[in-house]
């Protein structure tokens, strides 16, 4: 990354986002995701996304396969 991630930390909180913890629903969630992605913190990402439900960006085309509100970018 360009900047740490407590300099990234500041700016979002300067924007106004809203930072969004991560629940044993979301980790649960990870479970019922399909083996397309194996990266971890990726995968816990997606099912947060899925469960809350968001839209995730991502540069990644093989998370952005899992679910039509992933878009890639």
């Amino acid at each position: 990354m360009p900047i740490s991630g407590t300099t990234a930390l500041k700016h979002f909180q300067v924007a106004g986002y809203e930072m969004l913890a991560i629940t044993a629903t979301h980790a649960a969630a990870v479970d019922l995701l399909p083996a397309r992605h194996n990266d971890p913190f990726d995968r816990l990402l997606i099912a947060q996304a899925q469960t809350e439900p968001l839209r995730l960006l991502t540069h990644d085309t093989q998370v952005a396969q899992y679910s039509d509100s992933i878009m890639l970018v």
